[in-house]
């Protein structure tokens, strides 16, 4: 037998109501369920303990395809990582924020530092789910940050800022002495999370300025997977300017010496002129932002991973997630931008904002 089919849109609304309710299978226990009536309900079949439970998602077309997997995929995981078992068959509404802390404390213990922050997160956003849909009255998790209650992770990581850092160097930044192509190259890092590499190498045939997206080819990306990056307003002002320095060539930032381009001192050394030698790379500005997305609560953090283009280990999610998530990648990318900026202003962001 072949790999179970994939559900389509098309495939759903071909899905008529018969005498009996029947179900339409996506694969790896996520169903659609047609009600004679006509409903259509999403329903993830899973097993705990050798027992065989359901799992109710929601309601097509409320919850389209792509949550549906996005729930069911969360869902598997907190299986796996033994969160649902711990706290058994408690009614959402009756679920404290302790009792998922301490649901995750098991993780915690056995050293698996990053999985036990996802699994808060994920019950985080189950939570917020929960709320949409009317089970909760309010996020258990919304004040609740991993950093705050688990073991921080030991990792290296590269110098980065802090949210109460960057206002001054975003204000120092603005009034940089040296090249101006130099601080365009240290603000469009910051405003787009790309790596080092990918931004000093950047030529204008990558720019769709019309549509507002960057689309980096794979032979210059780490995972060798081809990136798209939505662009903001202050992004497209940016690179306005800077085509009045380089519009001549192919590169955004050409090099006239041994290399083509940028070379890979130049940016760090930027930074050190402005004082931050040790305290921040070019690196670290994914950091800074990834952080800082993470903790707001306002991005799912498939949106912000894959914005920072970090490999995707699931081979079906990967295909699913390379174009989805566009148009809330670039609401997420407006915000950032709003939030640098404000930082820059001395002010905050409050909310996300929703004409963007």
């Amino acid at each position: 037998m072949g790999a179970p089919a994939v559900l389509t849109d098309v495939a759903i609304r071909n899905a008529k109501p018969r005498d009996k309710r029947y179900k339409v299978f996506d694969g790896k226990g996520l169903y659609l369920e047609v009600y004679p009536e006509g409903g259509r309900y999403w329903r993830l079949k899973y097993r705990i303990a050798g027992k065989e439970k359901r799992l109710a998602i929601g309601v097509y077309p409320e919850i389209k395809i792509a949550r549906a997997r996005e729930v069911a995929l969360e869902a598997r995981a907190l299986v796996r990582q033994g969160l649902y078992p711990r706290l058994g068959s408690i009614p959402i509404a009756r679920v404290t924020a302790v009792m998922l802390v301490d649901a995750v404390r098991p993780i915690e213990a056995r050293g698996a530092l990053e999985q036990a922050a996802r699994a808060l997160r994920w019950a985080k956003a189950i939570c917020r789910y929960a709320v949409a849909t009317g089970r909760l009255s309010s996020n258990p998790l919304s004040d609740v940050l991993a950093s705050d209650v688990l073991e921080p992770r030991k990792t290296k990581s590269h110098p980065h800022l802090t949210s109460g850092e960057l206002g001054d160097f975003l204000r120092q930044l603005h009034d940089y002495p040296g090249r101006p192509e130099t601080r365009i190259a240290v603000q469009l890092l910051m405003l787009t999370f790309v790596r080092t590499g990918e931004l000093r190498a950047a030529q204008w045939h990558e720019f769709d300025l019309e549509r507002r997206e960057w689309r980096i080819p794979a032979a210059r990306m780490k995972m060798r997977a081809p990136h798209l990056v939505p662009l903001s307003a202050c992004a497209m002002t940016l690179l306005k300017e800077l085509r009045e320095f380089s519009g001549y060539s192919g590169y955004l930032f050409p090099n006239h010496g041994k290399h083509p381009y940028m070379s890979e001192n130049t940016i760090n050394k930027a930074i050190a002129n402005l004082g931050y030698k040790g305290r921040v790379v070019g690196h670290g500005f994914r950091a800074t932002a990834s952080t800082i997305l993470n903790e707001s609560g306002l991005f799912s953090p498939d949106i912000i991973e894959r914005q920072l283009a970090h490999k995707e280990q699931n081979e079906i999610r990967a295909a699913y997630h390379r174009a989805e998530y566009l148009a809330d990648r670039a609401k997420m990318m407006h915000w950032w931008a709003d939030f640098l900026d404000a930082k820059h202003r001395g002010g905050k962001v409050i909310a996300l904002r929703r004409g963007a």
